[in-house]
């Protein structure tokens, strides 16, 4: 038999019939004046042999074991490296490939820290929970609502869904003085191991926080952490990435993919309506440590005007409304604050005229915008009048900038003292079941006015006179009003029902009071006497109690 003879180059590319002759020439190459080739041999594809079961086993358990090494290198449930197979492959198939990641609902938060311990012998019973709850949505969220929660939603699914801030809104709206003081406690302990144990970042531990900071006292009878708790609420607000817009950059998308780690929701979806209430709210609670001057309020970007103008035009809640307007008075406010730092020693200082010009306009514009409904509401009144006396506290920052032959400087110092007059008189008109519901805002407002109270009663300035701050309000009077409407907190708010001899939070505060109205009692009326004049040492004595004295 003869061997099968291969067909040429030419006739291959042709897709023709190859006849060659007894020279191994073909007749068409002949024909065509073309080189004739033979065309290299083809190789036979072989039948492809299937994997044994064994040689898939093998291939399965080392995968398995890699699964098993990534997750307990990324979760932190499996770092004590106790974990069936069984669940390992699960979880490598639920997440999928790397390319496409499962999308968690929040950042990577361990699945501890939603499950809270066994009930705390200090925690409310169900009915008295209820009424907790009830207590918060009536006499503190109107105060500073960056919390809306559903009227339909019970104490018990608010556990169940958000077990931190039950328990902040528990600890601050509590009516029994050492449950809430044993309470606060325990919270504390419990964010310091969900943020530093467990590392636990979502919504329900960033509104834990600021509900707690907002509305609970009693942490600064032991020692001074507001900073701290500030800080930690702006961590959190960072980490969950709710300051700035959805991200969609390929190379941070990567980063997580290469880490093992779940992508966070921010990267595929737009924020919720509870996040940018809560980034408002941060922001509203910053401005608290400007005070004491222990750090600086959260920093405003271009994302938190969208934030804001996304919530004043959906107006899903009935307090979006006042929430929308304190943001506002807040940065006009961060205008009013320190405006000459730096300019001290620069060849030019803007006139103190051209700085108050602007920010009266901008403070009447926005009055001029306030809507009807919130027109006759407490609160925002109370911050008009504190943006109002934070412009011309410029009077005191810096009365250098004032021309000596003009009396700008006096009239900056006299309509200072007509604001806080009128936010006095405005805060007295609170009854006192409603001080319950003050928040870090109004108390570090009062501690502003009492404070500017002082540097008027105090300055030393060729154009002003002492005695016209007696002459309009009566600090005297303003104090021990004050110390009596702290003082009848508790028999209106209902406070300790059951009856108790502990001093709860407005107690201490009316009696600091009364300590404060005996010092200015002492020190500071008689300056306005022409015949005495008080020393430095005198007044650096009395300004350091008088701060002392006035802890929140």
């Amino acid at each position: 038999m003869k061997p099968a003879v291969r067909a040429c180059t030419n006739c291959v590319r042709a897709k023709a019939r190859c006849t060659p002759n007894d020279s191994g020439t073909c007749e068409r190459c002949i024909r065509l004046i073309k080189t004739c080739q033979p065309s290299p041999p083809v190789r036979k594809r072989r039948n492809a042999t299937k994997a044994s079961a064994e040689d898939v086993q093998k291939l399965e358990e080392k995968l398995d074991g890699l699964v098993n090494i990534l997750k307990s290198a990324t979760q932190p449930g499996l770092l004590n490296g106790i974990v069936s197979a069984e669940h390992v492959v699960s979880t490598h198939a639920q997440s999928g490939s790397l390319s496409a990641p499962q999308v968690l609902p929040d950042t990577a938060t361990p699945a501890t820290s939603f499950r809270h311990p066994e009930n705390s012998p200090l925690e409310p019973n169900d009915n008295d929970a209820a009424s907790y709850l009830n207590r918060f949505r009536s006499d503190f969220i109107g105060h500073l609502p960056f919390l809306v929660i559903p009227a339909s939603m019970t104490a018990s699914q608010l556990r169940q869904e958000s077990p931190l801030l039950w328990l902040a809104i528990m600890t601050v709206a509590s009516t029994r003085t050492m449950q809430q003081r044993g309470l606060s406690k325990q919270i504390r302990e419990r964010f310091g191991r969900e943020a530093y144990v467990e590392g636990t970042r979502n919504i329900d531990f960033l509104l834990a926080v600021l509900v707690y900071t907002t509305w609970d006292h009693h942490y600064s009878f032991d020692k001074p952490i507001f900073t701290g708790l500030l800080q930690l609420a702006i961590a959190i607000l960072y980490d969950l990435g709710l300051d700035k817009p959805p991200s969609q950059d390929p190379g941070l998308l990567l980063s997580y993919d290469l880490k093992g780690t779940s992508r966070p929701s921010r990267c595929s979806r737009l924020p919720s309506m509870t996040e940018r209430r809560a980034l408002l709210g941060c922001f509203l609670v910053s401005f608290t440590s400007n005070l004491s001057r222990n750090g600086e309020p959260l920093q405003w970007t271009p994302y938190f005007d969208e934030c804001l103008r996304v919530v004043e035009e959906q107006n899903e809640s009935a307090h979006d409304g006042l929430l929308v307007q304190l943001v506002k008075l807040r940065l006009i406010t961060a205008k009013a604050m320190d405006p000459w730092t730096g300019l001290a020693d620069s060849h030019f200082i803007p006139p103190a005229s051209c700085y108050l010009q602007s920010l009266q306009r901008q403070f009447c514009d926005f009055k001029s915008r306030i809507p009807s409904e919130l027109a006759d509401n407490k609160i925002l009144k109370m911050e008009l009048l504190n943006t109002e006396m934070m412009i011309y506290e410029v009077g005191f920052t810096a009365p250098h900038v004032f021309p000596p032959q003009s009396n700008q400087l006096f009239e900056c110092l006299f309509a200072c003292r007509q604001t806080i007059k009128s936010w006095t008189d405005t805060v007295l008109t609170f009854r006192p079941a409603e001080y319950v519901g003050f928040t870090c805002l109004i108390c570090a407002n009062m501690a502003r006015s009492l404070v500017n109270l002082y540097r008027l009663t105090t300055c030393d300035y060729s154009v002003w006179d002492r005695k016209l701050v007696q002459e309009s309000v009566d600090v005297s009077w303003v104090l021990e009003t004050a110390a009596q409407r702290f003082s009848q907190v508790k028999d209106a708010a209902g406070l300790d029902p059951e009856g108790s001899e502990h001093l709860d939070f407005f107690m201490i505060m009316a009696a600091k009071m009364e300590a404060m109205k005996m010092s200015w009692d002492t020190v500071i009326v008689p300056t306005t006497a022409d015949s005495w004049s008080p020393s430095a040492d005198d007044l650096e004595m009395f300004s350091n109690e008088f701060l002392t004295m006035w802890n929140w």
